[in-house]
């Protein structure tokens, strides 16, 4: 009886000393996935603080060479109410920063945009998750690359001939002190201020033109743009997205050119010329320029026919006249024949 109490004590002590062991190793992995960090510490946005910045703290991240000149710059705020951003507008989802090696689903980041209009400011704001499974790191990196051809692209407003966004600003929000955003404690937030521009994107281009003239329009500056784009491919410099919304019309009339997380030094997606205006060829003055474009297509398709039937007439003749020759040639074949069997006779 005494061995079995000891053997029962001594199995107690091995489990109690098990779940102890399964509650370090619990507390850990809560440790490990609420409180990720990223690793390596190639950058120190330490410098150019402020009063109201001096506690925000930012992700160290190994990033290419040509964004690291980007920290220098960099402004970080502690709170969200810190940066004065005004009020939120539009909230969307963004997919397209980033997608896993394995392509087994696309990473969103979540988009918020800003006005302020004492300041006369548009914000864009990233939110994206500290998860390390989810990639912050390359989410991170592409933002950068935004901002580094933001400034890229500016440089050559005058020798392009168009107009940037004024960029402000740009940095880290250490915590959302605003409980009318949804932005939790498992989420890095990053923000690129510009200046807000008295202007309309193509896509409401309706709004500054009557129905009739509003194609024509639109033709006009999608030639405008596909000279901006040519002249910017001279400097090595690609949009990749240039559509309808991320090109506005400014008050005179002056091109201006937004959103450039999409940009590279490689061309990836060109400017197709014949896909900008599609969204007006179904509203005014789309009639008379679909009835231009099918009398070229019908002219062009008789002429193709005309070619094709006088090709095919000629080919007739031709045949017809190699087949006459032959039977002329037969004909003369068999006279001569002819002629020489009554001369063997008559021999």
């Amino acid at each position: 009886m005494a061995e079995n109490l000891e053997k029962i004590e001594a199995l107690e002590d091995v489990k109690s000393s098990r779940f102890l062991i399964y509650i370090k190793l619990f507390l850990i992995y809560i440790h490990i996935i609420l409180m990720p960090k990223l690793s390596i510490n190639t950058i120190d946005y330490d410098e150019g603080s402020t009063d109201t910045e001096s506690n925000a703290s930012t992700p160290t991240i190994t990033i290419p060479e040509h964004l690291r000149s980007l920290s220098s710059t960099m402004t970080n705020y502690a709170n969200m109410s810190d940066g004065d951003f005004g009020g939120p507008f539009l909230n969307k989802t963004k997919r397209q920063f980033t997608q896993k090696t394995e392509k087994a689903f696309s990473l969103g980041v979540k988009l918020i945009y800003f006005k302020s209009q004492n300041q006369e400011t548009f914000t864009k704001m990233f939110i994206y998750s500290k998860d390390p499974q989810l990639e912050p790191d390359n989410v991170l990196i592409k933002i950068l690359s935004e901002v580094y051809y933001h400034i890229e692209f500016s440089k050559l407003q005058d020798s392009c001939g168009f107009r940037v966004p004024k960029l402000l600003n740009y940095g880290f929000i250490d915590r959302n002190n605003d409980t009318s955003i949804n932005i939790g404690p498992n989420e890095f937030i990053f923000y690129i201020r510009m200046e807000d521009v008295d202007a309309l994107p193509v896509t409401k281009l309706n709004e500054l033109y009557n129905d009739a003239e509003l194609l024509d329009k639109c033709i006009d500056i999608e030639k405008e743009v596909d000279r901006i784009d040519t002249c910017l491919q001279k400097y090595n410099l690609h949009h990749n997205d240039l559509h309808t919304d991320n090109v506005m019309i400014g008050k005179n009339g002056e091109i201006i050119i937004i959103d450039f997380g999409e940009s590279s030094h490689d061309l990836q997606n060109p400017f197709f010329t014949v896909n900008f205006c599609n969204k007006f060829t179904k509203q005014g003055g789309a009639t008379t320029r679909k009835r231009r474009v099918s009398k070229k297509r019908g002219l062009s398709k008789k002429r193709g026919l005309s070619k094709k039937r006088g090709l095919s007439r000629k080919r007739r003749l031709s045949k017809k006249r190699e087949l006459s020759k032959k039977r002329e040639l037969s004909k003369k074949r068999e006279l001569y024949r002819k002629r020489r069997i009554s001369r063997k006779r008559k021999v």
